[in-house]
């Protein structure tokens, strides 16, 4: 019992930080916004950190599920 909460906990935090990872994106997008050059670099930017945060966090999620067996 104890151990299934405390991955429950874990995998909230997971999620949580890549809800944090968007806001943070979004607010940069905004301070940029009249910067049509930055804001292009951003976005390549963001595409580029999305594709390694995603087999980053197919890693962390591996490694949980190690800890569940």
């Amino acid at each position: 019992m104890h151990k299934h909460s405390l991955l429950f906990i874990a995998k909230t935090f997971i999620d949580l930080d890549s809800l944090l990872q968007y806001l943070f994106s979004y607010l940069l997008l905004l301070i940029c916004d009249s910067n049509s050059i930055m804001k292009t670099i951003l976005i390549l930017l963001l595409f580029a950190h999305k594709s390694f945060y995603y087999n980053y966090k197919g890693t962390k999620n591996k490694m949980l599920y190690v800890l569940e067996e």
